[in-house]
Formats: structure tokens, C-alpha cells, sequence
């Protein structure tokens, strides 16, 4: 008993919002002690709320304002443990410890904790919209399909009218951010911009630190993967960059291979090495460092460093698929097909494009073009003309024309495979498309990696 009242004593010596999380802690311990001194009795609850009461309050404000997940997950845990079901606070920490998963990349926690809040929702509810909404968001990464892109557009429609109504600028984020998505997996990138602009402007005036820098993450994205010239994307990039003052890790990984494109490699290598110890100081989390590796992968294939490349990629691929994230799974493994092809390994680069097929989303366009790309190479390699023109032409057809990188790149594949059939003549109008294509976006080194191609 001496060691509880002990514990009790030093949390009042203690004020201030530093020190939420060592008050919580002590009253915790002393929770602990006084119920191994027999039944709980209503001091021992006590403490349980208070102890509960501080973790979260220190949980939710380290996930807001740092987005440290991981220190979030254990505060908002315990939190969570020591509340009873029925505390007003309950709720909240319940719903922030699924994000804090979901943006470790613990899929399957995130899942099962929104199902528990959920299944106390029995009757139709803004609440039960928010979290089906945020559920949408953890299938969306897992798959497999378990909802059209139309259903999800409905959702987060009907969700981003009720926020909308209520003054939730977090929430008519996060929708928004859904229906960006679901025009990135389509395609159709200027929608893309238009919505994730509007997206920035509700997380900007939100406390979300998940939303403000996932609309930034969407904003870069859109930018890149887009029609807009490098140069236009570098200079809006730059600014995305800066989050409360100070770079953010989430926009870096795009800055630069956008860099990359323009040629200038040692500083795309710098901002890489910069978001890398961002992520692990501050996010403490595996998901965003394989987004990071499959950057570093981009900037090493322009830079002509294939080796790099294939390491960067075989990590990224290995986390994706520990982490069940099939879109990136699919991407990644479709990229390594194409860096093993170039390099000669052409057995196992069949095996990277089949496993790249086998994740990719149905109704995803980069995947889904990027699997077959990549497949009618080794088709190609294994004198399977008909089967590798077919996939190879549907590729290019899938790819809508605001995509320019992606349809040079798989133009690029276009070319390799009419290149090993005999057919230069075409294999040469292909590349020249390709490097016409770089060109209009800015990527200065893949065009310059095309024309040498040619050359040989």
C-alpha cells in the first residue's frame, strides 16, 4: 500500500501538459498495485478513470500534433484498457488508436477495432458513418475489393454532406480525401487535384496532423504522377514540403524524384536520406518507409543504378506484403519485373510480374497497367509474340493521357518488347512517343535514358 500511495503522491507534484503522460503513468501503477491488494473497490476504479483519463488526453495529443503513431498506440491502448466502456472519452480514444494502426500499417488491429465500434452501433448514426468510412480506408490499402469504387464514392459522399453539416472540417478531410483516391486509382488525375486542393483547405483548418499531411502526401502525389512540367511540381512540391515550420516526411519521398527527373540526382539522394530520419524519429512507423524505399528505387532506376533499385524494391516489396498493402505490393513487384528483366533475370522477373498481377487491384489503372507491361516483356523473352503484343497494347490503352510518366513508361516496355520480337522500326516509333511524353511532363533523365536506348 505504501508503494500505491507513493505513486498517487508523486502525480501531484506534477501540472501542465508535459507531464500528462507521467501522471498517467504513476496513476496507473497505482491502479495496478491497489488491485493486487484485493477486489476493486470504487478508489481502485477511480484511479483506473484518472489513470485512463490522462494516457488519453496525452494520446490524442501526440497523434494530432506529432502523428507519432507509435507513441500514440501504446498511450491510446492503455488508455482504452483502463476506461470503462461507458466513459465519454472511450469512444474517441477507441476511433484514434484504429488511425494510429492504420497508419502503422497494422491493418488487421485497425479492422477489428472498427468492427468492435461498430457493432455498438446498431442503428444508422453519424458515428456509424465515420467509422464504416474509416474502415473504407483501411480496406482500401488491403483489399481484396471488398467495395466498388462507386460504393466507396457514395459513402464518403453521403459522409463529407454530414460533416459538412456539422462544421467537421477533420472529417470532410478525410472524406475528401477518399474520393481522391478513388480518382487517383481511376486515373483521372486533374479530378484528382481539384479534390485533394479542397481537401488541404478543410485539414489546414483542422488540429488532424493525419489529414493536414496526407492532403499534402495526395497534393504531391497528384502533382507528379500528373501532366503538370517537373518544374511547375518542384517549385509547388517545395512548399507542400514545409509542415508547422519544419520539413515534413511525407512530401520529401515525392520532392525528390522529382528532382530525380530533372536530373539532379545527389539532391534527390538528400531528401530521401532527410524524410528517412524523419520517419524513424518522429512517425515511428513501418508503412511510410515503404513508400520511402519505392522512391529511392525511382530515383536510383533514373539515376542508372539498377542495383540500388533492385535492393530498395525487394525491402519495399517485403513490407508491402507483410503489411498486406496490395496496391503498393503490386506496384513495387512490377517495377522490380522490370529492373530483373533489364538486368537479364528473366525467370524471376516473370515470377515479380505474376506476383504483381495477383495483387493488383481491379479496379486500380496503375497496377493493372503496369502487371501486363511488365509480364509481356518475359512473354517477349519466352518467344510468346502473340500473348506479349496483346498485353503489352492493352497496357498502353489502359492508361489515361494525363498520366504522362506512366505512359511513356509503359510505352518504354512497348518498345522492349517489339525491340526483342524484330520489330525496330516500331520499337523505335514507340521510344520516340516515350521520350515526346517525357518530355511534356520535364522528366529530363528518363527522356535522356530513352534517346540512349535508341542510340545502341
Amino acid at each position: 500500500m505504501g508503494v500505491a500511495r507513493s505513486a498517487i503522491s508523486r502525480c501531484g507534484c506534477m501540472s501542465g501538459r508535459d507531464s500528462e503522460e507521467t501522471v498517467g503513468h504513476h496513476l496507473e501503477r497505482a491502479h495496478e498495485y491497489w488491485r493486487e491488494l484485493g477486489d476493486p473497490d470504487d478508489h481502485t476504479r477511480g484511479l483506473a478513470i484518472r489513470a485512463g483519463e490522462k494516457l488519453a488526453s496525452a494520446g490524442l495529443r501526440v497523434f494530432t500534433t506529432r502523428l507519432d503513431a507509435a507513441g500514440a498506440e501504446s498511450l491510446l491502448g492503455r488508455a482504452k484498457r483502463l476506461l470503462p466502456l461507458e466513459h465519454p472519452s472511450q469512444w474517441e480514444v477507441t476511433f484514434r488508436l484504429a488511425e494510429a494502426y492504420e497508419t502503422m500499417g497494422r491493418h488487421q488491429q485497425a479492422e477489428t477495432v472498427l468492427s468492435d465500434l461498430l457493432a455498438r452501433e446498431s442503428e444508422p448514426s453519424n458515428r456509424r458513418l465515420v467509422l464504416e468510412l474509416e474502415r473504407v480506408r483501411v480496406r482500401f490499402a488491403t483489399g481484396p475489393d471488398p467495395m466498388t469504387l462507386e460504393e466507396i464514392v457514395d459513402l464518403a459522399t453521403t459522409t463529407l454532406t454530414d460533416y459538412d453539416a456539422t462544421g467537421d472540417e477533420a472529417g470532410m478531410a478525410q472524406a475528401l480525401f477518399m474520393l481522391g483516391e478513388v480518382s487517383r486509382r481511376r486515373g483521372r488525375i486533374t479530378e484528382m487535384e481539384e479534390i485533394v486542393r479542397r481537401e488541404l483547405g478543410h485539414a489546414g483548418r483542422s488540429d488532424s496532423g493525419r489529414e493536414q499531411l496526407g492532403a499534402r502526401r495526395m497534393l504531391a502525389t497528384a502533382l507528379e504522377i500528373g501532366s503538370k512540367p517537373v518544374s511547375h511540381c518542384i517549385e509547388q512540391c517545395e512548399v507542400l514540403s514545409f509542415w508547422r515550420g519544419k520539413r515534413n516526411a511525407a512530401v520529401l519521398p515525392v520532392l525528390a524524384h522529382l528532382y530525380a527527373m530533372n536530373g539532379q540526382f545527389d539532391r534527390a539522394r538528400d531528401m530521401v536520406a532527410h524524410a528517412e530520419v524523419i520517419f524513424k524519429e518522429r512517425a515511428r512507423a513501418r508503412r511510410p518507409l515503404t513508400l520511402l524505399r519505392k522512391r529511392r528505387a525511382e530515383v536510383e532506376i533514373l539515376a542508372e543504378d539498377l542495383d540500388s533499385a533492385e535492393d530498395e524494391l525487394r525491402q519495399a516489396l517485403q513490407l508491402d506484403l507483410d503489411m498486406e498493402i496490395r496496391e503498393e505490393a503490386s506496384e513495387a513487384a512490377a517495377l522490380l519485373a522490370r529492373v530483373l528483366f533489364v538486368k537479364g533475370h528473366l525467370d524471376e522477373a516473370a515470377e515479380m510480374a505474376d506476383l504483381s498481377r495477383m495483387q493488383a487491384p481491379s479496379q486500380s489503372v496503375a497496377p493493372q497497367a503496369l502487371w501486363r507491361s511488365t509480364r509481356a516483356l518475359t512473354l517477349a523473352a519466352q518467344d510468346r509474340d502473340e500473348d506479349a503484343l496483346r498485353l503489352s497494347e492493352a497496357a498502353v490503352d489502359m492508361v489515361p493521357a494525363g498520366m504522362l510518366n506512366l505512359r511513356a513508361d509503359i510505352r518504354i516496355d512497348l518498345g522492349m518488347v517489339l525491340s526483342t520480337l524484330g520489330f525496330r522500326e516500331a520499337a523505335q516509333a514507340a521510344a520516340n512517343e516515350a521520350i515526346d511524353l517525357y518530355g511534356r511532363k520535364g522528366n529530363l533523365a528518363a527522356a535522356s535514358q530513352a534517346r540512349s536506348s535508341i542510340a545502341v
